[in-house]
């Protein structure tokens, strides 16, 4: 009726294969928008039982880890949205980008791992809590709960510190951890 020959379907097969390569690529584009608009909606959460599937997700996971590299501006804010089960399991991109974030962001991080020496060194919180940053206070803190070596003092020299936030602040872990200076720090 037509006429067709085979070589009147090359183009067309051409065609579809085109169309099918640009929808694969924009279906992943979609994936990636609806999980950003997932975050930004805080339902994303890896408790839910709607959403046990999405927890051996490893894609989505990495999408998340490149994010909070790429997007250094945006980290509090991506950190905010997150539920802890993700952040949780980001703990490594947490600890990667740990040094190259603002006070904000560092201070956020410090609260998941404070324990996590291997990923936050004890010595970077050391060097934080001499030159008296903006995390110095936090830095105190966790070197106080992870107990470290010289911790007692580190703590007694900030009683004579310019700052007066680190030398509350020092006075007043001093108290809560009992060591051995309380004595001073109560006067």
């Amino acid at each position: 009726y037509f006429n067709l020959e085979f070589v009147h379907f090359i183009p067309i097969t051409c065609l579809l294969l085109g169309l099918l390569l640009i929808l694969t690529r924009r279906t992943k584009d979609f994936y990636v928008e609806e999980l950003i608009k997932a975050i930004d909606d805080r339902s994303l959460s890896l408790d839910d039982e709607s959403s046990a599937y999405i927890s051996d997700d490893n894609e989505m996971l990495n999408i998340i880890n490149q994010k909070l590299i790429s997007e250094k501006d945006n980290r509090y804010f991506i950190l905010h949205l997150l539920d802890d089960a993700i952040i949780n399991k980001c703990k490594d991109t947490l600890g990667e980008i740990f040094e190259s974030s603002d006070a904000n962001t560092q201070k956020f991080i410090l609260k998941y791992l404070i324990h996590n020496d291997d990923l936050i060194h004890s010595d970077y919180l050391i060097n934080q809590v001499n030159n008296n940053s903006d995390i110095a206070i936090e830095s105190l803190e966790t070197l106080c709960s992870r107990n470290i070596i010289d911790i007692e003092k580190i703590n007694d020299n900030l009683f004579n510190s310019s700052s007066n936030d680190l030398k509350y602040s020092a006075i007043n872990n001093c108290i809560k951890n009992d060591y051995k200076s309380g004595e001073n720090a109560v006067n």
